[in-house]
């Protein structure tokens, strides 16, 4: 046998440059650290071999140079050379060179292609596909992972069956096609001679319809015969009759127009009567006009007359009424002027004692005044002796306020003071005292002639007495008259009037302002006093629309309460409205429910009743399973179709097909029971049942994978159990059944997943198609769905208590349509409720929106108005306020100017200011200003009544004068109406006159009409009486006219119903078609086309010789009648029956020769696809034949070499390796079982064994698969890995003595491995820019293995030996 020489590689990778590895011996070994470059001596090999850079750790082909996994490639090039020697010396090298991106192989330096290249390897036993003598680093693991199916694909490579997978699996869907074109083609072929025998099948029924058919037609012919032969007599008869009554009612026609002619003459006569009459009533129309106007002229000046009068006399009454009321004014008038004649004289007399009380007073006042001055001056004089200048000066100032007191004096001692009207003053001091000798110089006393003796005495004795203590003389007084005092104040007052006058002029404009702002005050006062009283009002208003707000808002408060009573009410009514209206309809709707449920419940117990043959022999079976149930009532379970069921309905079928006739089998605990329950119905002779023991059944395991494919169930999960407590027993009982069967939806599904997958599968479709595995296909059968209803009659009990439940609840709901009445009365009560409701609504919401929202509007509007009021008040008063003040100020000037002018007259008088002496003299004045004001202005009072009351009064008068003249003018126009009335009179007795003749001459025409129209009465009823008889004559011909026209309209539709139901009719003369298509009407107008028809149906003549004597010979209506009816009946039944009768395809014939030829074309086209899947059967065998030879040839070699090969790694013959295939027909489709009895275990597959097991038992696969096909060389990357030393001893032995039959090259790092080899490859690796590999051989043959002693130190001096040399590419020996 050949063997590899050497490998010689350049820049392929971690070998950088030029290297030779090798040369090889039979065993090899190479060893090195790890990441030094071991790996990639397998890779280059693999290279050489043409591997794909993606199988050698690689992305793309140039990564493979050296120094390119760092972007430094060394060279644009890089290849491996393979150095192969053959058993004859001659040496083959395979070279594989990379140039860009792709390859370039090479055999002995000539460049060939990959196809020549590969073809050269399969030459020297390399396959490269299969890889035959390379095993990678983790195969021995990997395969020992695989599963079955992997297993496949590997036998598939190597023994190159999978060449024909794809060949085979277009050969095998092509037969799929094939088949089920021929299916096809023969449920066509099936059809068809369903459809031929359907076909038949109507002809033999239209045959048998078209008999019945011909014997209605006769049966209607008969019948048409027989109605025509009796419509021509009754037509005879008819005419026969018609003919009589015209002469009678001819003659009965001369007699009445004799007649005619005298009423006609009496109608002139009674016509010419009536005229005059008419004429006589019109002179009677007229004259009653012309009496009319004069007449309604009467009435009319008489009905004046009485109005004039009436008006008169009002008039008069008024005037009356009037005069009165003029008296009682001029009274009133008098009074008024007597009260201001007493008025006037009340106030000059009240002036006079005014002005008298003035003058006393004022001369009181005077008098007061001289008194009280003359005393002060007394006592100022008695005071002046004992007090100084100053105290002196202040008496003589207290005195300056009695104004009327003139004091004249003379100088005293040395000072002389004068004494003017506006001081009194007494200039006295103590020097001039002492020097004249305390006498004073004479006075003189103004005014003491007008005191009274005794006030007069009481001064003068006063001053006597001042005098002689003040040593003053009485001489030196001199008392002035009182009259002078009088004038002096008169003066005064002129002064005072002057003065005033000056002062207005002065303060002209002042004045103005204060009268200005006066009468802004006054205005303001107006306006402020309106403002209060529209305030009040205001308040009023709102008070009454506040309580009218109150009142509404009450209102509102018990509208609301009644609308919510009346909603309260109606929602009541409406709840117990809907309650009923929904109780009512769900009740109708229920009833319909419930009968509809019933209908299908009553439809599916009569459609069980169907079944009563069947159901009584169950009912037999199902006696007998009682018995046995009671004889052995623990261990006999019941029937499986009991114990269980489908989940849904849809899976009956397809269970009901997989249980087959196991669906009846009585399930028990145990073959015992099974066997005693078979003694015990032979004993009783009852049906023979099959039994299902449960301790007696072998039941397969499941395939659980099968749970995991798509678009199918399998059976056990469609089924479930009824009895939980048996649910572990039932379940081996179904599994026992079913087995591994799927359950699909379609029948293309269940035969696709039964056929198409890597091995068959037993699967049953929906509708109980079933595909076993051998490839038998039953579909579903009337009987399967007949057995299928078994799952249904477990539910009859329950239909029955169903229809029970039913039938009560219906009574039930019968009842509950006695609401219907109390519905209509809650309606009633909610109408009358939403009535009212809509009505307080209504008022309710006309408070809310209107009444209430107005009310409001009104308070906020006045409420705002008051606001605005009050503050125009406050404005008013604050205006006042401001204005007052100005007014204050403008007078406090006016005062002050007033001051300036009263100066001197204020001090003459001796007061402070002008007020004071306004205040005390016009007090007076004005107490009597104010007196005549309340005169004058109840004088003006007065006087406006009084105007008022006379202008009243002319009033009244003037219209007294117009009454009077009204009157005089009615009195004279009664007086005209009373002449033209009597004129009128007079006209209208001479037109009554007149009247009464026409009516005399009215009556005597009257009578003669009423005599005329006597004997035309009598003339008439003669002629009436004759027009009845010919009238009910002509009701006669009519009734016997109308009577033929039925009869010919009959006889009409008679012929026209045998001409359109196609009976042949024999006739005499004529023919049917001239008859016409026009369809008359008994109410039809005769019309000539009418009478046309008519005309040609009497001239047909039919032959009645078919219809029989006796049929012809009937007398009676009665008879013919009788006879009628009959043959009716007769034509009614069979057409009843032709109306129960299908009606049949009556182109049977026609139908039956195009359903021969279709059969022809179905049978042609089956023969094609037959032969075709014939055919495709041949091609498909023949390919399926190529692949199993190759597979079988591979598998069968295997399994011989692996068990030979286990026992030999193993060292043990006990030790046993098995191959088996899942699918012995087609291995390739399924799985290759891999179970191993390692040395003192038990027999277990390969998933059990222990790694080394395993890697042992991968071993021998991969030795067994490559005996199968061996290469020259073997080479193995480290499949040691999961071996301990023991089992590397024996993989190693075995190695060792396979090496003499094949040249074996291992990579591994295991001394026990390597000390055993020929040749020891040592690798190593080196850095510079990047990591290089380089190696190292020994011959180790020099060294035998039982110098293991010394064998290390031997291996090393080797090493030693060469290292020099292994830098370059020729230093291994």
């Amino acid at each position: 046998m050949g063997f590899l020489k050497q490998i010689e590689v350049e820049n392929f990778k971690s070998w950088r440059g030029e290297q030779v590895i090798g040369p090889f011996k039979r065993f090899n070994c190479i060893i090195g650290t790890n990441g030094s470059g071991k790996s990639n001596v397998m890779d280059a090999l693999s290279f050489a071999m043409g591997e794909r850079a993606a199988s050698l750790r690689v992305k793309h082909t140039r990564d493979l140079i050296h120094g390119a996994h760092i972007g430094k490639p060394v060279s644009d090039t890089a290849s491996v050379a393979m150095r192969y020697c053959d058993d004859h010396g001659e040496e083959t090298v395979f070279c594989r060179r990379i140039v860009g991106h792709s390859s370039e192989y090479y055999v002995n330096g000539l460049q060939v292609t990959l196809a020549k290249y590969t073809e050269r390897l399969e030459d020297i036993g390399i396959v490269t596909k299969s890889r035959n003598c390379l095993v990678f680093q983790g195969a021995v693991e990997s395969i020992a992972m695989k599963d079955p199916k992997e297993r496949t694909k590997i036998f598939e490579r190597i023994s190159q069956s999978r060449e024909y997978a794809e060949d085979y699996e277009k050969k095998k869907e092509a037969l799929q096609k094939a088949k089920e074109d021929t299916q096809f083609h023969f449920n066509k072929k099936r059809s068809a001679i369903v459809e031929r025998k359907q076909v038949s099948q109507d002809k033999i029924e239209a045959q048998k319809y078209q008999g019945l058919l011909d014997d209605l037609n006769q049966s209607r012919l008969q019948l048409s015969l027989f109605e025509l032969y009796y419509n021509e007599k009754s037509i005879s008869a008819f005419s026969d009759a018609l003919r009589e009554k015209q002469q009678v009612v001819a003659a009965k026609n001369q007699d009445l127009e004799r007649w005619e002619q005298t009423v006609k003459g009496h109608k002139k006569e009674h016509g010419r009567l009536t005229r005059e009459l008419q004429h006589i009533q019109e002179e009677i129309r007229a004259q009653e006009q012309i009496q009319s106007q004069p007449q309604s002229q009467y009435i009319k000046a008489k009905v004046n007359t009485s109005h004039h009068m009436k008006k008169a006399e009002q008039l008069r009454a008024a005037l009356q009424k009037g005069l009165r009321q003029r008296a009682m004014k001029e009274e009133e008038l008098a009074e008024g002027r007597r009260e201001i004649a007493n008025l006037d004289r009340a106030w000059k007399s009240c002036e006079r004692q005014i002005q008298e009380e003035g003058v006393s007073l004022r001369r009181d006042i005077q008098l007061d005044a001289y008194q009280d001055a003359l005393i002060m001056v007394a006592q100022g004089l008695h005071v002046c002796s004992s007090m100084d200048d100053k105290g002196f000066l202040g008496v003589i100032r207290a005195a300056r306020f009695w104004p009327h007191v003139m004091i004249q004096g003379r100088e005293l001692c040395h000072n002389t003071v004068p004494v003017t009207a506006a001081n009194i003053l007494l200039c006295c001091s103590p020097g001039s005292r002492r020097s004249s000798g305390n006498h004073l110089a004479p006075f003189r006393f103004v005014g003491l002639r007008t005191l009274s003796s005794s006030a007069s005495a009481n001064i003068l004795n006063s001053l006597s007495a001042f005098g002689e203590k003040n040593a003053i003389s009485m001489s030196m007084f001199d008392i002035l008259d009182a009259e002078e005092g009088l004038h002096h104040s008169s003066l005064l007052s002129e002064q005072y009037k002057e003065l005033k006058e000056l002062a207005r002029r002065q303060g002209a404009v002042l004045s103005q302002q204060v009268e200005k702002l006066h009468r802004e005050v006054m205005a303001e006062g107006e306006k402020k006093a309106f403002d209060q009283c529209k305030k009040k009002e205001l308040e009023t208003a709102i008070r009454t629309s506040q309580s009218q707000l109150e009142d509404l808002t009450l209102r509102t408060e018990k509208l609301e309460e009644y609308t919510k009573s009346c909603k309260a009410s109606l929602e009541e009514y409406r709840q117990q409205e809907k309650s009923l209206s929904e109780e009512l309809q769900s009740g109708r709707q229920r009833t319909e429910e419930v009968n509809e449920e019933l209908g299908q419940v009553l439809e599916e117990l009569s459609t069980a009743r169907l079944d009563s043959q069947e159901s009584r022999r169950q009912q037999q079976r199902k006696e007998a399973l009682e018995m046995l149930r009671r004889q052995y009532p623990e261990t006999v379970y019941g029937r499986l179709v009991d114990l269980c069921s489908p989940v849904h309905k849809k899976y009956q079928l397809a269970v009901t097909k997989v249980f087959g006739h196991y669906m009846n089998a009585i399930v028990v605990a145990s073959d015992k029971v099974a066997r005693d329950c078979m003694g015990f119905l032979k004993q009783e002779r009852a049906t023979r049942e099959t039994f299902l023991p449960i301790d007696y059944l072998q039941v397969s395991p499941l395939n659980e994978r099968l749970r995991n494919v798509r678009g199918a169930r399998m059976v056990m999960d469609v089924v479930q159990w009824h009895s939980e407590a048996a649910a572990s027993q039932l379940r081996t009982v179904v599994q026992f059944v079913c087995g591994n069967a799927l359950v699909c939806e379609t029948i293309n599904e269940a035969r696709r997943i039964a056929y198409d997958g890597p091995e068959r599968l037993m699967t049953v479709a929906l509708d109980g198609t079933m595909f076993a595995k051998s490839g038998v296909i039953s579909g579903g059968s009337s009987d399967l769905r007949h057995k299928a209803r078994r799952w249904d009659e477990k539910d009859m009990t329950q239909l029955k208590e169903r229809k029970e439940k039913l039938t009560a609840e219906m009574r039930g709901l019968m009842k509950l349509k006695r609401k219907e009445s109390e519905l209509k009365q809650i309606q009633i009560q909610a109408q009358g409720a939403q009535t009212r409701l809509k009505y307080s609504s209504a008022e309710l919401d006309n408070l809310r929106k209107k009444n209430i929202h107005n009310c409001q509007a009104d308070i906020s509007r006045m409420e705002s108005e008051l606001a605005n009021v009050e503050s125009r008040i406050q404005m008013q008063k604050e205006s006042v306020t401001v204005q007052d003040a100005q007014m204050r100020s403008t007078r406090d000037q006016i005062d002050q100017m007033e001051d300036l002018v009263f100066a001197e007259f204020c001090a003459e008088i001796g007061i402070l200011n002008i007020r004071e002496y306004e205040e005390e003299n016009l007090k007076h004045q004005t107490e009597l200003d104010k007196k005549r004001l309340e005169f004058e202005s109840q004088h003006t009072r007065l006087s406006a009544q009084l105007q008022y009351e006379q202008d009243q009064l002319d009033q009244q008068k003037k219209k007294l004068d117009k009454l009077e003249e009204t009157i005089a003018k009615e009195e004279k126009a009664v007086a005209d109406q009373r002449k033209e009335e009597e004129k009128l009179l007079e006209a209208v007795e001479e037109s009554q006159t007149k009247l009464l003749e026409l009516k005399n001459h009215l009556l005597l025409t009257k009578s003669q009409v009423a005599d005329a129209k006597a004997e035309l009465d009598q003339k008439t009823q003669s002629l009436q009486e004759t027009s009845r008889e010919l009238v009910k004559l002509q009701r006669g011909v009519i009734s016997v006219e109308t009577a033929l026209e039925q009869k010919r309209l009959a006889k009409h539709n008679l012929l026209l119903a045998c001409e359109i139901q196609g009976l042949s009719i024999t006739l005499l003369s004529g023919s049917l078609p001239d008859i016409g298509q026009l369809q008359l009407d008994v109410e039809s107008q005769s019309t000539s086309a009418t009478m046309d028809i008519y005309e040609r149906e009497a001239q047909l003549v039919i032959d009645y010789s078919d219809l029989g004597r006796q049929l012809m010979n009937l007398q009676t209506e009665e008879e013919v009648e009788a006879q009628l009816e009959r043959m009716r009946e007769s034509v009614s039944s069979i057409d009843a029956v032709l109306q129960r009768t299908t009606a049949p395809n009556l182109k049977a014939l026609q139908k039956m020769r195009e359903v021969k030829d279709m059969y022809q074309d179905v049978v042609a086209g089956f023969e094609a696809s037959t032969r075709a899947a014939r055919k495709c059967n041949h091609e498909f065998e023949e390919v399926k034949a190529k692949r199993f030879r190759l597979f079988n040839r591979c598998f069968e070699h295997v399994v011989i070499e692996i068990d030979q090969i286990y026992k030999r790694l193993c060292r043990n013959t006990s030790a046993q390796a098995i191959l088996s295939a899942e699918n012995p027909d087609e291995p390739y489709l399924g799985g290759i079982i891999y179970t191993c009895v390692a040395p003192g275990k038990r027999f277990m597959a390969m998933d059990n064994l222990s790694g080394g097991e395993k890697a042992v038992a991968a071993l021998a696969l991969i030795f067994a698969i490559h005996s199968y096909r061996p290469a020259p060389f073997f080479v193995l990357d480290e499949v040691d890995a999961a071996l301990d030393n023991t089992n590397i001893g024996k993989v190693t032995s075995f190695i060792k003595e396979e090496s003499s039959n094949m040249q074996i090259i291992v990579i591994s790092l295991k001394e026990e491995f390597f000390s055993r080899a020929d040749a020891l490859l040592g690798v190593f690796s080196g850095f510079e820019e990047c990591m290089f590999s380089r190696m190292v051989t020994v011959d180790l043959r020099p060294y035998p293995l039982n110098q293991e002693d010394n064998g290390t130190q031997q291996e090393t001096d080797a090493r030693e030996e060469g290292r020099p040399d292994s830098g370059g590419p020729d230093s291994a020996p």
